[in-house]
């Protein structure tokens, strides 16, 4: 007896072959789910990067507005304090003037004629006229060793002369002597070439 197994091979390499296809389909669609999931997660990153990347700008933003206001603050600053301090020097020179010849008028030998007085900066020169050179030297000595505000001093030139001055007739020695200001100590000097903000 002939048994025909060829119908049962047919069947079973169509089973087979469904199965494949089966599996193939089964595969595709988890990769489009796969495809799919990924797609939607990395279009959720790159939201939530942009969204952070925007923060991030207007955060920048903000500080860059802050330290420019901060920078202006600091320029004002240092032109305020540049203005106190020339106040306070102009202050200062006009105290050092009234002081400095307030010794000058005290320390004047008797007899001894003060014809101009100059201050050129920290310099002073005196001019005048005395009946000896003896009145002259007194007073370079008492400017030298009395005065407060004056140091440096010395005498540059003495000669004899006769002056009128304002209906007053000079007879004597002519000198012209020079002398230095002392600078005013204050605590804190400000310094604005050392400022990295100074005034433009």
């Amino acid at each position: 007896m002939l048994i025909n197994f060829l119908p049962h091979r047919k069947w079973n390499l169509a089973r087979k072959r469904q199965k494949f296809a089966t599996s193939l389909a089964v595969a595709a669609l988890l990769g489009l789910v796969l495809g799919a999931g990924s797609s939607v997660w990395i279009g959720w990153q790159l939201t939530a990067q942009k969204s952070d990347n925007s923060l991030l700008k207007n955060e920048i933003s903000a500080v860059d507005k802050a330290l420019k206001k901060m920078t202006l603050l600091n320029e004002d600053i240092v032109k305020l304090k540049l203005r106190e301090t020339t106040l306070q020097t102009l202050r200062d020179d006009g105290k050092r003037s009234a002081v400095w010849l307030h010794e000058v008028a005290a320390n004047l030998p008797d007899g001894l004629y003060l014809t101009a007085l100059k201050q050129d900066g920290d310099k002073v020169s005196i001019q005048g006229v005395a009946r000896t050179n003896e009145q002259v030297f007194d007073f370079l000595r008492r400017i030298s060793l009395e005065s407060q505000w004056l140091v440096q001093a010395e005498l540059i030139e003495v000669t004899s002369a006769s002056l009128s001055k304002d209906d007053l007739a000079l007879t004597g020695m002519a000198f012209a002597m020079r002398a230095l200001l002392k600078h005013i100590k204050r605590p804190a000097d400000f310094d604005v070439s050392q400022h990295p903000s100074g005034p433009h």
